[in-house]
């Protein structure tokens, strides 16, 4: 294992984080560098964790210095159409080799709920939430529906985001507020909303059609459903979201042994990434009086 931060202090926690933990004897080695030089020239497996103002930058460094085997991406992928289509020729040679990291594909969870939705042509999805990040986590649930519906979306409407550029906890990057909505060909619709000054802590997801209705809050673990082959009678399930480092060892398990995984590829994930951003384009243009070629979001 060969780990890359040119902060120093990152890549030192990153080394104490390593430490605290039980010895792994499969692990034959860990390296911790500054530089992407230092790296293995051969790569069977790279996890890109920067910021997406960086990305584009540092996959064009890889493939021009290193060998890649496969490729796992943290969303949100780039920060315009134009590096999307820079990626997409860069990496052009290795799409069937990369994936994006929106995990509720692979959750448990979620695949009882996929499997409850088969047969429904279309849902109504709805997403309420306190200050929930909606642009740098709103990509998250537009590849939800995506991969619930087996579908692709055909718009997305950011006419009721609010008229502010909050700043994002993360410096350099900003926020947005509001209401976002989405349709898709199949018919399924989307609300997604991050709100301002609703005082629950809780984001939860609604997910209706005309056999099921689910309603989800991740944070507490529960959620209740309904069928109506059951005369919607409401049936609550407690449920587990696992952490980001119980998935990422399964999904480099998976695609070293099988050469897949269930996250977003590449592919897909540029679609959704091509509509998302020219949603918070259009809502940048109408606010502000700046220019902006790239959308400042992570």
């Amino acid at each position: 294992i060969q780990v890359v931060d040119p902060n120093l202090h990152s890549l030192q926690t990153a080394k104490s984080r390593y430490l605290e933990i039980p010895t792994n004897y499969c692990v034959r080695s860990i390296q911790f560098f500054e530089h992407l030089e230092a790296l293995d020239h051969q790569i069977d497996f790279c996890i890109v964790a920067t910021n997406a103002d960086v990305r584009l930058g540092v996959l064009q460094l890889l493939m021009e210095q290193k060998k890649i085997g496969s490729l796992l991406l943290e969303k949100v992928l780039f920060q315009s159409e134009a590096q999307l289509i820079e990626a997409e020729r860069l990496l052009t040679p290795n799409l069937g080799q990369i994936w994006v990291n929106c995990p509720r594909r692979i959750f448990p969870f979620y695949q009882e709920i996929k499997s409850l939705l088969q047969d429904d042509e279309s849902v109504y999805y709805y997403v309420h939430g306190k200050n929930w990040g909606l642009a740098c986590n709103a990509i998250h649930y537009l590849d939800h529906l995506a991969w619930l519906m087996d579908d692709s979306p055909k718009e997305l409407n950011s006419i009721g985001l609010d008229p502010i550029i909050h700043e994002s906890k993360r410096m350099g990057f900003i926020e947005f507020t509001g209401v976002l909505e989405g349709s898709f060909h199949n018919g399924s619709r989307m609300t997604l909303i991050s709100d301002a000054v609703v005082k629950t802590q809780s984001t939860i997801t609604r997910i209706f059609s005309e056999n099921v209705q689910v309603i989800i809050d991740e944070m507490l673990g529960m959620a209740s459903i309904k069928r109506k082959k059951e005369a919607w009678r409401e049936e609550k399930i407690q449920f587990s979201i696992p952490y980001q480092s119980e998935v990422t060892q399964l999904v480099a398990q998976d695609i070293l042994f099988t050469g897949t995984c269930g996250l977003t590829t590449f592919e897909e994930s540029l679609r959704l990434h091509r509509i998302f951003l020219k949603a918070m384009s259009e809502h940048l243009k109408r606010i502000s009086s700046n220019s902006f070629e790239k959308i400042p979001i992570t």
